[in-house]
């Protein structure tokens, strides 16, 4: 017991010294006579109570035990939890770094582990206790210290400590941390710190990791993202800064906003846009160059109001449960617009990072059966649908995934069910294994004509995939390289196959072509499909099989 005979010695030491300050007797008489208050185990002249000679037998060299002070080893002796954590200071000291450093940074807070990492790595005891005074861990604040941060900027963090007990988020913390200090700078302290409050209160809820079998979590509108009293700023550079909205989502935010966003004014919104036609501008700069021709981009279709999308969300989000059948009403929000475009609704269920579907998860729609709304489902990071189905039965649904990876989104073993249009997109790579896609399910006696849209920034890759539905009319897939195999595509299906050079191979799906349209053992009605089938060029080529309004079934074309 190394550490309790050190302490032991050091009381000793103190009493006997008080002893010899008080009493007639000398230090050395005392230690012989003993005391009938206090008794001592070991004369003061002797090697064995004194304190260096203790810290030498513990490893550290004469020379540097000759150095340190009584206070510095009491400081450490109190401030030591176990031997192990005071062997560990004391082999700092070996090495030949000051106690009296460590000691001073034991008293500001520092456990022994850490005073001895700081000392030990020459770093800043003022700028690490102001970080960890700001809320980050001592991990974190060497981080933010290692990476440049100046002990003004870190105090600066401290000032706004309390925002972090508005979370327990380790991940929003550190986004936290980040907006202070980029933005600091930018804001008076009052300003920055009632923008920020609100939207830490907002991210949090939208951050939180959610298990959905029976209902969604509160949706909320759009708006808060437009409009308010300048939080909105904050909020999504939390969300960038947390990554919520993925590696695209960050740079279309810069688009928006300026790299530097705009400065807080009290009364200012994200952007003058309060339609989703307002936006289509930037959709290349997600997908890189595709987006919507003139003639689609005037369409009413892409027109909805901002103040009528609905976010439901979470960090990462489980939809139903393995081998369980769930049913998730979102009739109170996918309400019927009578009639007018100005009262369509689009709810996206949207996931911080990952969302997965497990066993058989079914949205409803009771009141409104309508082709005026659409259910998204969708993730900024990875989407997986694996051995488990989806469907809604109220319109239109979509699934998105915001990756860049081939990971990004994975439809295996699945059955995907929509009462109108499908469209399902990735801006990586969307991956698709033994699946069926049903649309037109809500209306099928009634219903306009329904379609599937298929698109991957990087590449489609199918095998096994059939679709149905009573008034299917449209297949589109897009990606750079579309790789197809076991592809069936009903007789009465108008099909638009497109890719970055639009060139046509057979056979090839082992080693696809990059640039072209690959297809094995894909099928047209009861026609598989073969190169005799087709004529034109690179980049257009058309079926000689017709549909019965006389168009080319299957067309091949180029991206634009």
């Amino acid at each position: 017991m190394k550490l309790l005979t050190t302490i032991s010695i050091l009381f000793y030491t103190s009493q006997i010294l008080s002893v010899a300050q008080e009493g007639s007797e000398s230090a050395a008489e005392a230690s012989v006579t003993g005391s009938a208050s206090q008794p001592v185990l070991n004369a003061p002249d002797t090697s064995d109570s004194n304190p260096i000679v203790s810290i030498v037998r513990l490893g550290v060299p004469i020379n540097s035990a000759l150095q340190i002070s009584l206070s510095s080893v009491v400081t450490l002796a109190q401030s030591s939890a176990d031997l192990t954590d005071f062997n560990t200071a004391i082999g700092s000291v070996a090495k030949g770094n000051d106690i009296d450093s460590i000691s001073t940074a034991l008293q500001a807070g520092l456990t022994v582990e850490n005073a001895v990492n700081v000392v030990e790595n020459d770093r800043d005891l003022a700028s690490v206790v102001a970080a960890i005074s700001a809320g980050l861990s001592f991990d974190d604040a060497v981080a933010q210290i290692d990476s440049g941060s100046t002990l003004e900027e870190l105090t600066a963090l401290a000032s706004y400590s309390s925002l972090f007990e508005l979370t327990t988020n380790s991940d929003l913390i550190t986004s936290i941390n980040a907006v202070i200090s980029s933005k600091a700078d930018s804001y008076s302290a009052d300003n920055l710190q009632i923008a920020l409050t609100e939207a830490v209160k907002t991210a949090e809820v939208l951050l939180t990791d959610q298990v959905i079998v029976d209902s969604i979590p509160s949706a909320i509108s759009s708006e808060v993202f437009t409009t308010g009293s300048g939080y909105n700023y904050e909020l999504v550079r939390l969300l960038v800064e947390y990554g919520a909205i993925g590696e695209k989502g960050s740079t279309l935010a810069s688009s928006l906003l300026g790299t530097d966003y705009d400065a807080f004014t009290g009364t200012g919104s994200l952007t003058a846009a309060s339609s989703t036609s307002d936006y289509l501008s930037y959709l290349s700069t997600l997908t890189g160059s595709a987006t919507f021709g003139d003639i689609d981009s005037a369409s009413s279709i892409l027109d909805v109001p901002m103040s009528n999308i609905y976010l439901s969300a979470g960090s990462n989000i489980t939809l139903g449960a393995s081998d369980t059948s769930s049913e998730i009403s979102v009739s109170s929000t996918l309400t019927s617009s009578g009639g007018l475009d100005s009262l369509r609704k689009v709810l996206v269920v949207g996931a911080a990072k990952d969302l997965t579907v497990l066993g058989d998860v079914k949205f409803t729609n009771e009141s409104n059966k309508a082709e005026d709304n659409a259910l998204v489902v969708g993730a900024a990071d990875n989407v997986m649908i694996s051995n488990a189905n989806l469907s809604y039965d109220g319109a239109n649904l979509g699934i998105g995934s915001g990756d860049q990876t081939s990971d990004s989104m994975w439809l295996v073993n699945t059955t995907i069910n929509a009462g109108g249009n499908l469209a399902v997109g990735s801006l990586g790579t969307l991956n698709i294994t033994s699946a069926e896609f049903l649309v037109g399910q809500a209306n099928q006696a009634t219903s306009d004509p329904d379609n599937v849209y298929l698109y991957a920034n990087d590449l489609i890759q199918a095998n096994g995939l059939s679709f149905s539905g009573a008034n299917l009319d449209d297949i589109y897939m897009e990606a750079i390289t579309l790789n197809l195999s076991n592809i069936a595509f009903p007789s009465n299906s108008d099909v638009m196959l497109r890719s970055r050079d639009g060139s046509l191979h057979f056979d090839t799906y082992s080693s696809p072509v990059v640039g072209g349209v690959n297809m094995t053992n894909v099928t047209h009605g009861s026609t598989v499909l073969a190169l005799d089938h087709f004529d034109g060029i690179s980049g257009h080529h058309d079926s000689s099989i017709l549909l019965p309004n006389g168009t080319p079934a299957v067309k091949i074309r180029k991206q634009y």
